[in-house]
């Protein structure tokens, strides 16, 4: 049975042909402007430095770890640094400490020694990261975006990591906070417009949104624009998944006041998948005008990294 060439249109809502196997890289998509109205709220021009981000605690994420195993399964905790580093040194001292303790109470406490660096009042990222990764195996430490930013070795709603300060208060030292951070079984995404991106974001205010999937890396051309990831089988099944009202955070409409969470749920991707979880998904919205159906925005893309 052969079917059409991957392709999307705003022309119409339907898709053609059977039920496609999600290995198959072959679907049409077709999206119309009716399949938006009376749907949930978006923001616009607001505080996310990207338009799909990573919505529990470190805004700035657009890529995130999905652990799919029986026993730790879901998005771990993140923490990170809210502000760039623009290529500054550290300053510490010698024996400044914080703990990391987990939501099940074990914890490990980082202590920074001269020893470990050049110049521990100069300190580079490079030795930060060396001497928190060498010292624990509660998270894992790097630089992301110009930021530190932990990530928890377990994952789920009960998993969980704290950051306290010990000797030397170094936490402000390094950009980072005493905090407590979660992870959860569902991937919460913030979807907004950063101020200043497009010269008609406040235009854009009452338009449709619609957020995407694929398996497949790459780009494609839609209306002029290029969307950030390829269009295969498993873009139609979440289509049709929103489309039957199973993902309603998928789709909205922009009402300028508050940004948006966009929710997939663990247990969906589970059923989409089952055992055999790809090596990515990638996710992107795109807002259409409400008249026409022209695209009119395209987000960044998001990623997800499985990982059993």
């Amino acid at each position: 049975m052969s079917h059409a060439v991957p392709r999307l249109e705003t022309s119409e809502l339907r898709i053609d042909g059977d039920d496609i196997p999600m290995q198959k890289q072959t679907a049409r998509v077709a999206v119309a402007t009716t399949l938006f109205t009376s749907l949930s709220l978006l923001a616009w021009a607001h505080h996310a430095p990207d338009g799909l981000s990573h919505q529990l605690g470190t805004e700035f994420l657009t890529e995130v770890t999905f652990h799919t195993s029986n026993g730790n399964f879901g998005v771990p905790p993140y923490v990170g640094t809210e502000e760039f580093n623009h290529g500054r040194l550290f300053q510490l001292s010698e024996g400044d400490g914080f703990r990391i303790t987990t939501a099940n109470g074990a914890f490990e406490d980082i202590t920074f020694r001269a020893s470990d660096f050049a110049d521990i009042t100069r300190a580079t990222h490079e030795e930060v990261i060396s001497v928190v990764n060498a010292s624990t195996s509660l998270v894992e430490m790097s630089w992301y975006k110009e930021r530190f930013l932990l990530e928890g070795a377990e994952a789920g709603p009960s998993a969980g990591i704290s950051l306290e300060n010990l000797a030397g208060n170094p936490l402000p030292k390094l950009k980072l906070e005493e905090s407590t951070t979660a992870g959860a079984d569902d991937l919460a995404l913030e979807i907004s417009i950063p101020a200043g991106t497009h010269a008609g974001s406040a235009s854009f205010v009452g338009h449709p949104y619609l957020l995407l999937a694929s398996t497949t890396d790459g780009s494609f051309q839609l209306g002029g624009h290029e969307l950030p990831l390829g269009l295969d089988a498993t873009s139609v099944r979440f289509f049709r998944a929103t489309r039957n009202g199973g993902l309603p955070a998928f789709t909205g409409v922009l009402n300028g006041t508050e940004d948006a969470v966009s929710v997939l749920p663990g247990a969906l991707l589970q059923a989409a998948f089952g055992t055999a979880f790809p090596e990515r998904l990638y996710l992107a919205y795109v807002i259409l005008n409400p008249a026409d159906g022209a695209l009119e925005y395209v987000s960044n893309r998001f990623t997800v990294r499985f990982d059993d």
